[in-house]
Order: C-alpha cells, then sequence, then structure tokens
C-alpha cells in the first residue's frame, strides 16, 4: 500500500501546483483588465478542486483525526461549488 499511497501524493502534488498556479494567473488576469469578478467562479472551482484533492490527500494518511480533518475539507469544498454556482449564474 505504500507504493500507491506515494503515486496518489505525487499526483495530488500535481494538482495542488496546477490549481494555485491557475488561480494566480486568473486573479492577475481579473487585476489587469480592471476591477471585474468575470473570473471569479473559475478562481472558486480551481479553489474547490484544491480542497477536494486535500480531502483525499488526508483521507489516505495513517492520522487519528483523519476522518474529520477529511470531512471539514470537503465541507469548504462543497461551499466553494456552491459559490462558483452563484457567481457564474450571476454573471451570466
Amino acid at each position: 500500500m505504500g507504493r500507491f499511497l506515494h503515486h496518489l501524493n505525487t499526483v495530488l502534488n500535481v494538482v495542488f501546483v496546477a490549481a494555485a498556479g491557475g488561480v494566480a494567473v486568473l486573479a492577475v488576469l481579473s487585476l489587469v483588465k480592471g476591477p471585474t469578478l468575470h473570473y471569479a467562479p473559475y478562481i472558486f472551482a480551481l479553489g474547490g478542486i484544491y480542497y477536494l484533492a486535500a480531502a483525499v490527500k488526508v483521507f489516505a494518511e495513517e492520522d487519528r483525526h483523519r476522518v474529520l480533518k477529511g470531512c471539514l475539507r470537503i465541507l469548504l469544498a462543497l461551499v466553494l461549488a456552491a459559490l462558483t454556482f452563484i457567481t457564474y449564474r450571476s454573471l451570466g
């Protein structure tokens, strides 16, 4: 099982870097084009993907409180999904 967790950790690290990079690029684009919320739903969506991947990583660990920590990260991802939906519908 150790080899699987190592590969999962590598894949999740790639997801973390891609999500963080995407948020940074979209934030710079929204600043360059003036004060706009056009990219806000996409920033929320990338944040949700980030926390969903973090929840997977927490559930895979051998920690005593992993269920609580993982459920809190999933709850945060669901809040970001709701914000994504609300801002996408209000801007469209």
